[in-house]
């Protein structure tokens, strides 16, 4: 028993480690922003087929297709969050004597 689990352990350590680390640079090297990186002209987001939707949309992906120069390519999803709005505060006037 002793013995699997230090090959476990030797096996994440050798190879595991490595697979885990290029799949999350591989990740945060997809564009996110939505122009095409080619011809820098806008992308449109394309349906995914229905077996490889839900495994994009867990992974915070999308397929994307470059109107100019017909290139499709796989991005990150951008998170929307919501604007901050500009509000001016109280005035406070304050009199001297």
């Amino acid at each position: 028993m002793m013995l699997l689990l230090e090959f476990g352990l030797f096996f994440f350590v050798l190879l595991g480690s490595k697979i885990l680390l290029a799949a999350v640079v591989i990740y945060l090297l997809l564009p996110q922003d939505p122009r095409c990186v080619i011809c820098d002209a806008d992308m449109l987001p394309i349906r995914a087929p229905r077996s490889a939707a839900r495994v994009l949309r867990l992974l915070r992906l999308q397929r994307r297709w470059c109107m100019e120069c017909r290139r499709e390519t796989l991005a990150r999803q951008r998170v929307l969050r919501p604007r901050r709005l500009d509000v001016a505060g109280p005035v406070v006037e304050t009199r001297v004597r």
